[in-house]
Order: C-alpha cells, then sequence, then structure tokens
C-alpha cells in the first residue's frame, strides 16, 4: 500500500515538474527530377521544413535527400508534379521521431482543446436531457 502511494506521488510530481515534448515522424525523403528542376526540388523541400542531407547532379538528373517532418508532406506528389512538368519522383522512408516544431505543437494543443471543449459541452448536454425524462 505504502510503495503504491509513493509511486503515485513519485508520478505526480515527475508529471508536474517534467519537460515534454511532442513527437512527430520525420521521413527520409529522396527526390529526383531531371537537372534543370534541381533548384525546384531545394526550394520545394526547405519550404516544407525538410533538412537537406544530400544533392547529387548526375547524368541529366538532380536527386536530393532530405529528413522531412510526415505532417509536411501531404499534397508533396502534385506539387512536385507540377514544379517539375510531371518528370520528378519521390520515394519517402520512416526515418526517425523528433520534437515537434513549436508552431507544430501549438497547433496540436490547440486543436486537442477544441476537442475537449466540444466533449465537455457534449456530455454536459446529455445529462440535462438525462435529467429532464
Amino acid at each position: 500500500m505504502i510503495g503504491r502511494l509513493i509511486t503515485l506521488v513519485i508520478s505526480l510530481v515527475v508529471f508536474e515538474r517534467g519537460k515534454w515534448a511532442i513527437l512527430e515522424p520525420v521521413m527520409l525523403v529522396e527526390c529526383s527530377a531531371p537537372i534543370e528542376f534541381h533548384g525546384q526540388l531545394l526550394s520545394s523541400v526547405t519550404r516544407r521544413n525538410g533538412v537537406i542531407i544530400d544533392t547529387d547532379l548526375s547524368d541529366s538528373y538532380a536527386r536530393v535527400v532530405a529528413e522531412v517532418p510526415l505532417n509536411e508532406m501531404f499534397g508533396y506528389a502534385g506539387e512536385l508534379r507540377s514544379l517539375t512538368e510531371g518528370k520528378g519522383e519521390y520515394t519517402m522512408e520512416y526515418s526517425k521521431y523528433c520534437p515537434a516544431r513549436a508552431e507544430t505543437t501549438e497547433a496540436v494543443i490547440a486543436e486537442a482543446e477544441e476537442n475537449k471543449a466540444k466533449e465537455d459541452n457534449g456530455s454536459s448536454a446529455k445529462t440535462k436531457k438525462k435529467r429532464k425524462n
């Protein structure tokens, strides 16, 4: 009994004083396109908060390897086709988890608070209906 109480108190203290971070998946992205689109490849990745790891210009093709947050990759296929006149392609695979940027963290927290408020309002409305019946 005392062991459980001590564990509970320690958990509460750590929870209140600890440093918390929201983690997001980061993808390893490899883009390739004809060499004349090299600049567009670089700018499209950096606009999406990507970190360029490697670039390679060989033959008539440019290749860019970067780590990009998964949340930033939605819609990239269409953008890449547009930028490269349909000649670009990319692959993406999981790389690691990293702490989310401040803007992402704030958006996630705001959305969670909004959802919680909706749930609280929904549950109080159900309680009122039950009381009337």
